[in-house]
């Protein structure tokens, strides 16, 4: 296929191989699933929402609940975006969920034959101004509900995407836009391209769309660089091609699978953001402590950073089924502990010095366990990690006693955030 841009005067074309679409959809799931629920999870969630919905049982707690995780899964909860759901009134949420709910179910209950590219239009058209009509949402951000509700037929107008390629973020742009990604699905489908690590191998809207996000995150990297980055899927633009100075591509999203060790040598090199073993263990019990004490269930941040923590400690990574497995130890924590390692991933050079000479990690562990999202346990691990920060000394023999972490400033943010609320809080 072939993706257009426009920038600063000059048109290029690109030329995406079929044959490479199975490359980039796995590169970018692995990226997305690594930020929060895996999106396989928040679509079953989303299956579930729109049965609730027919069953006139799904309250406007469900439906807070399931915009948190999505907001999760798009990187921009904290600054953009999840304030406005969170304050916004359960009845709000509730009716228009409801009227996206209402508008989709409707297409479904058309017999298969009997549906047209009108009748779909107007269903993604009626969710998506549903979730639009909802304060501080626009058009990005209700397609990626309307995503979740509708994968087949549904491509998500993301901002970043849309500013790069010069499309317009409105609801007729993106329903032109969702169905271009439903052409390409199909052509993908009828040539026997198959979909990896889903059952069937058929491609979707959603699947089509993230396949174009990450092709293009790539281009913008290449292009914004002199020379390539590792881990990236290699690409032949123009390279007398100025890129865009929209304030809007600004926020390109780094950290593609795992977050970047330095490339080269790395003598005398260490993280300088890490936290002793016995800190970290103190925000991890605690967090999975007032987490339970709140029944949330399906909150299980805390719960995953203690079994790092204990993994780390007693060198042997437990799991469902199967004999524990071993890993290396640990007594300093930083953004690299959670792995791969370098000796793990060629790509990763020789990693830094906290982790250096390590050869089996959690995640490699997690992996070898089969485990389809070996990255679910990172934004638990990364959030004790960030708290035990304000506090820790930063070295193996901390001295630090007597911390009262719910107290703390980002213990009370995480709380507000993930609603579960400090110890006062709770009866």
């Amino acid at each position: 296929m072939q993706l257009f841009e426009f920038s600063d005067n000059t048109l290029q074309i690109h030329s995406i191989k079929f044959d490479d679409f199975g490359r980039l959809y796995v590169s970018a799931r692995e990226f997305d699933d690594l930020k929060g629920l895996p999106t396989d999870e928040i679509e079953e969630r989303s299956v579930e929402l729109l049965r609730l919905s027919v069953d006139e049982t799904l309250t406007g707690s469900d439906v807070r609940e399931w915009m948190r995780l999505i907001c999760d899964w798009s990187g921009r909860s904290k600054v953009h975006i999840w304030h406005y759901i969170r304050d916004s009134s359960d009845d709000v949420l509730l009716n228009e969920t409801n009227k996206a709910c209402k508008a989709i179910c409707g297409f479904h209950d058309k017999q298969v034959g009997e549906r047209t590219e009108e009748d779909l239009d107007w269903a993604l058209g009626g969710a998506i101004q549903a979730f639009d009509d909802l304060n501080g949402i626009g058009i990005s951000y209700a397609s990626k509900f309307t995503r979740f509700l509708a994968p087949e037929h549904s491509a998500v107008l993301d901002s970043y995407l849309s500013g790069l390629l010069h499309i317009d973020e409105d609801k007729q742009s993106y329903l032109n836009y969702s169905r271009g990604c439903r052409t390409i699905a199909k052509e993908l489908n009828d040539l026997g391209v198959q979909r990896p690590n889903c059952v069937g191998g058929l491609w979707r809207a959603a699947d089509v769309d993230l396949v174009l996000w990450r092709y293009v995150d790539e281009l913008k990297v290449r292009k914004s660089t002199k020379r390539p980055r590792r881990n990236t899927v290699t690409v032949d633009p123009d390279s007398n091609t100025n890129e865009s100075s929209k304030s809007r591509l600004d926020h390109t999203r780094r950290n593609i699978l795992f977050p970047k060790a330095p490339m080269g040598k790395v003598e005398g090199s260490r993280c300088s953001e890490v936290v002793c073993q016995k800190c970290f263990g103190e925000v991890a019990l605690e967090l999975r402590e007032q987490i339970r004490k709140w029944h949330k269930k399906g909150l299980s941040r805390g719960r995953d950073a203690v079994s790092f923590w204990d993994a780390i400690r007693t060198g042997f990574e437990q799991g469902k089924g199967g004999e524990p497995r071993k890993i290396d130890t640990q007594d300093l924590i930083c953004e690299h502990s959670y792995g791969p390692f370098a000796s793990e991933d060629v790509n990763l050079g020789q990693g830094c010095q906290n982790t250096s000479g390590l050869e089996t990690s959690f995640w490699f562990a997690k992996n070898l366990r089969g485990v389809s999202n070996r990255n679910a346990w990172k934004p638990g691990v990364n959030l004790a990690r960030n708290i035990a920060m304000q506090f820790c000394e930063r070295k193996v023999n901390c001295e630090v006693q007597g911390v009262n972490w719910c107290e703390t400033v980002l213990f009370k943010e995480a709380a507000i955030e993930l609603e579960f609320a400090p110890r006062e809080s709770v009866n």
